[in-house]
């Protein structure tokens, strides 16, 4: 499978290690807004194609699958234009913004028999598992209070004023 990316932060040079371990999956393409940010990606990752038309990218043939790394904000967005021009999608947490968007693209890829996933890893952590195996030992459950937090790379330049 032929994937591109959107974004060029940390997270996508994780799912590109990834990628380069998978029999039959490949980076075809790295999109970003600006070129030497989509160069660089690409040529550590040795990806021969870069794009800062999204539209471009999304209407190359040869691109099966996006995975959208984007901003929060334009996840939404970016999975409705892929799914739109016939690409699989495999989105960053969070997937949209709010149910209404989630329940469009949700839709939107069982009209066009198109996979649409989160990237969520939750599933398949330990605890998950550990929880998963002896929850029939906790009885009726009335309440599930859950709280999913990591450090920002990004809080410090906030708190500075910088984003």
């Amino acid at each position: 499978m032929n994937i591109a990316t959107i974004g060029s932060g940390i997270i996508v040079e994780g799912f590109l290690q990834a990628i380069d371990q998978l029999e039959g999956a490949s980076c075809h393409a790295v999109y970003s807004r600006k070129e030497e940010t989509a160069k660089k990606l690409a040529d550590q990752f040795g990806v021969q194609t870069t794009y800062t038309d999204l539209t471009a990218m999304l209407e190359d043939p040869h691109v099966e699958a996006v995975y959208i790394a984007s901003p929060n904000r334009l996840h939404s967005e970016h999975a409705t234009a892929a799914l739109k021009h016939g690409k699989h999608v495999i989105c960053e947490k969070p997937f949209t913004s709010n149910v209404k968007e989630l329940e469009a693209l949700i839709a939107l890829a069982k009209e066009k028999q198109l996979l649409l996933f989160e990237a969520i890893t939750t599933v398949h952590m330990p605890n998950y598992h550990l929880i998963k195996k002896h929850l029939h030992q906790l009885g009726k459950i009335k309440l599930v209070q859950c709280n999913y937090s990591q450090y920002s790379s990004k809080y410090n330049q906030l708190l500075a004023g910088e984003t």
